[in-house]
C-alpha cells in the first residue's frame, strides 16, 4: 500500500500503521500534493511532489476527466516553480531531476488520457423490425456526438499538459551551465532537448525510445537554424497522444514532434526543406502479424502465384513473404503490374529475394523463411486500381512448402495542428523502411507518425496460376 505524508512524502505501509497508511480519495490526495506545490523552494521539493503525483495517478486504475486536470493543474505550478529558480540561477545539472520527473508524470497523464472509441449500447432488437433502422440510425448520430466532445476535452487537457511540458524545457534551457543535448524523462514520453545548430548539428542522428531523428545538411538547415541560439526539441511518444480526430485511428506507430525553438522558446517554422529530414518511427507489431499460412498449389509448368488487391497512386505497400517449408529458400521472384497479371518480361515492379533478404527460424527440416519488401505504385489512371502480385520460389514447385504474403498500405503522416488532423502532404516512405521501423522522409517539422492498414485479399493468392506455354499466357481460376 502506498502512503503521502502532510511533507510530501511517500513510501510503502501497511495497514498496521493507522497514521501514515489513512487513506485519502484520489482527488483529496490530489488536492493535497497541490497545495504543497505552492510552497516548493528546491529542485528536489519538485521531484519529490512529481513523483508523489506520479504514484498517486499509477495507483488509480482509470482517472477520470477531473483527476487528469487536477495533475495537470500541479504539473503547471511546479512548472512555475522549475521557471522561478531558472531564473535565480540554479544550476542545470541540480534542476534536471526534477524536471525529469515532471516528464515522466506527464507521460503517465498522456497515457491515461489516450481515450477509447465512444461506443454506446445497441438495444435495437427489443424494437419491432420496421423501428430498428431509424434507432440505429439516431444511436449512431448521439455517438459521434459524443466522441466529437470526448476528442475536444481530450485535445484541452493534453494541449496544456503539452504547453505546461514545454515551459519545463524551457526552464532548464536557461539555467546555468547547459550541455550540449540532454535527455528529460524516462518513461512512454520523452524529450530531447539539443542546442547544437549550423555546422555543429553535422551527421549524427538523435536517438529515443520512441524513434530517431537525423538532420539534413547545413545547408539545409542554415535559412532556418543560422542562429546560435536556436534549439532543438524532440519529443517521443510511445503512442499516439494526438487523437482527437478520425484520422488517429489509423496511426499505428511511435510519434515523434521535432520542432526549432529561439532563445524564448518560440517555435520557428520549418517548411520546404531542399533536403529531407528523417524521422525513424517504431511501428506497431500487431500489424504486421503473420495471418494463416496455406499450401503453396501449382499446375503443370505452372511459374507464379497471383494476388489482386486495390491500389491508389503513389500508395506504398509493405509486403510480409512467410514460407515454411523442410527444405531450403534460396531466392523469390516478385513482380507486380497495375491493371494486369505480370510476368519476367512485363511488369511494373520487380524484387529478386535471394537468401541474404530472409530471416531464419526453426530448425533443419522445418524452418521459416520471413522477407520484407516494399512496392511504390506509381502513376494510375483514374487514381486507382486493381494491382496484381506475382509470386514464384522454385523450390516450392519443386518440394512444396506452405506460404502466406501479409500486406500493409503504408504513409508517414505529420499532425496538423490548425485542422487537427493528421496529414501527409511533404513526407513519404523511405526505402530504408523495415517491419519494426518506418523511415519518413519530409520537408517540413512537425509531429510525425505512419498510418498503417492491412490490405484485405480480394482473391486469395494461392487460388491462382499462371502457365507460361511458348509466347502465351493461360490463367487458371479454381
Amino acid at each position: 500500500m502506498q502512503y503521502l505524508s502532510n511533507n510530501g512524502g511517500h513510501g510503502s505501509c501497511e495497514p498496521s500503521q493507522p497514521t501514515e497508511c489513512e487513506l485519502l480519495s484520489l482527488p483529496g490526495a490530489l488536492e493535497m500534493v497541490f497545495n504543497l506545490s505552492s510552497t516548493v523552494d528546491s529542485p528536489d521539493q519538485i521531484k519529490v511532489l512529481a513523483e508523489a503525483t506520479d504514484i498517486l495517478l499509477k495507483s488509480s486504475q482509470k482517472l477520470n476527466l477531473d483527476d487528469q486536470v487536477a495533475s495537470g493543474y500541479i504539473i503547471g505550478k511546479l512548472a512555475r516553480s522549475m521557471e522561478r529558480l531558472s531564473g535565480s540561477g540554479v544550476r542545470f545539472v541540480d534542476l534536471r531531476p526534477a524536471a525529469s520527473a515532471i516528464v515522466d508524470t506527464a507521460s503517465t497523464l498522456v497515457e491515461a488520457g489516450v481515450q477509447e472509441q465512444v461506443e454506446l449500447e445497441d438495444q435495437s432488437h427489443f424494437l419491432p423490425p420496421r423501428k430498428r433502422k431509424r434507432y440505429q440510425e439516431k444511436l449512431e448520430k448521439e455517438r459521434k456526438e459524443k466522441q466529437q466532445e470526448q476528442w475536444k476535452l481530450e485535445k484541452e487537457v493534453i494541449s496544456q499538459l503539452m504547453e505546461e511540458v514545454n515551459n519545463v524545457a524551457q526552464a532548464v534551457s536557461n539555467s546555468l551551465e547547459v550541455p550540449g543535448s540532454t535527455i528529460l524523462g524516462t518513461r512512454s514520453m520523452q524529450l530531447v532537448l539539443d542546442w547544437e545548430s549550423g555546422p555543429e548539428r553535422g551527421d549524427v542522428p538523435v536517438s529515443i525510445p520512441a524513434g530517431q531523428v537525423r538532420f539534413p545538411a547545413e545547408r539545409a538547415l542554415s535559412p532556418f537554424a543560422s542562429s546560435p541560439d536556436v534549439e532543438w526539441k524532440i519529443t517521443g511518444f510511445n503512442d499516439n497522444p494526438y487523437v482527437w480526430d478520425r484520422s488517429a485511428e489509423d496511426i499505428h506507430s511511435s510519434v515523434v514532434d521535432v520542432t526549432l525553438e529561439d532563445s524564448l522558446g518560440n517555435e520557428i517554422p520549418v517548411n520546404g526543406l531542399t533536403e529531407a529530414i528523417t524521422i525513424v518511427l517504431q511501428n506497431n507489431p500487431a500489424m504486421f502479424k503473420v495471418s494463416h499460412l496455406v499450401h503453396y498449389k501449382y499446375y503443370d509448368n505452372a511459374t507464379m502465384v497471383l494476388r489482386d488487391f486495390k491500389a491508389r497512386e503513389n500508395q506504398t505497400f509493405g509486403i510480409t513473404l512467410t514460407v515454411q517449408t523442410n527444405t531450403y529458400i534460396s531466392s523469390a521472384r516478385i513482380y507486380g503490374k497495375m491493371g494486369g497479371d505480370p510476368n519476367d518480361t512485363d511488369h511494373d515492379f520487380s524484387k529478386w529475394l535471394t537468401s541474404d533478404d530472409f530471416d531464419i527460424s526453426g530448425s533443419v527440416g522445418s524452418q521459416t523463411f520471413t522477407a520484407f519488401f516494399l512496392i511504390f505504385v506509381g502513376r494510375v489512371n483514374n487514381g486507382s486500381g486493381q494491382y496484381t502480385l506475382g509470386l514464384q520460389i522454385d523450390e516450392c514447385l519443386e518440394h512444396g512448402c506452405n506460404y502466406t504474403t501479409d500486406m500493409v498500405s503504408m504513409g508517414c503522416r505529420f499532425w496538423d495542428s490548425d485542422d487537427n488532423a493528421w496529414k501527409g502532404d511533404g513526407c513519404q516512405v523511405s526505402p530504408k523502411t523495415t517491419r519494426e521501423e518506418t523511415v519518413c522522409l519530409c520537408d517540413h517539422l512537425t509531429p510525425f507518425g505512419v498510418d498503417i492498414a492491412r490490405v484485405p485479399n480480394y482473391e486469395p493468392f494461392h487460388t491462382r496460376s499462371v502457365i507460361y506455354t511458348d509466347s502465351s499466357l493461360t490463367c487458371f481460376d479454381e
